[in-house]
């Protein structure tokens, strides 16, 4: 047995997939969630105090509380403090809710992910090594990759960048559909 024989290593375990910030999410949705719920009780409060909307302020939930607290009677503080945990509240709401760019993986290693401006650059430096491409900028999200290509209009050249970003692309999970728009440099007339 050869020497390099001798030292082969194990291959390397694949490595867990990436976790989202589940945590962080959940909690920030309670928050949200317990911010709007005390905004509308501040604010059903502040209404009562000013006898709006049908309410009287012997209808009020927390002017027992609030003089147990600190003996102050309800005034407008309540309601710009309503109004602000309420509007911070849904802005929180909204900031959970939404998803930042999403990763797709390599089919050859699971555990491997690329982000939505590492696959626009994978197609860019593909559509670059294309003949008859003098510039490309290109975009992506999961689901697609848009290519902006300057060439010197040679004839098939949109789809020949098309078959190369996405002969690139094939090893993605999922493969994002490849949009090219070229536009002539005008330098071959």
């Amino acid at each position: 047995m050869s020497a390099a024989a001798a030292h082969v290593a194990p291959p390397v375990p694949a490595a867990r997939p990436a976790r989202r910030a589940g945590a962080a999410r959940v909690l920030g949705v309670v928050l949200a969630v317990l911010l709007v719920l005390a905004g509308l009780v501040l604010a059903r409060e502040a209404l009562a105090a000013a006898s709006l909307l049908g309410l009287r302020p012997s209808q009020a939930w927390l002017p027992g509380v609030l003089r147990a607290v600190d003996g102050r009677p309800v005034d407008t503080t309540v309601a710009v403090v309503g109004g602000v945990l309420a509007l911070l509240g849904l802005l929180l709401l909204v900031a959970a809710w939404r998803r930042g760019p999403a990763d797709v993986g390599l089919r050859e290693a699971p555990a491997a992910r690329l982000g939505p401006e590492d696959v626009a650059r994978l197609s860019s430096a593909t559509a670059e090594d294309v003949d008859g491409v003098l510039r490309v900028a290109s975009t992506a999200t999961a689901r697609a990759v848009q290519v902006r290509v300057l060439g010197t209009g040679s004839p098939g050249l949109a789809e020949e960048v098309r078959s190369a970003v996405e002969d690139r692309l094939a090893g993605l999970d999922p493969v994002p559909r490849v949009r090219v728009a070229v536009r002539d440099s005008g330098a071959g007339r």
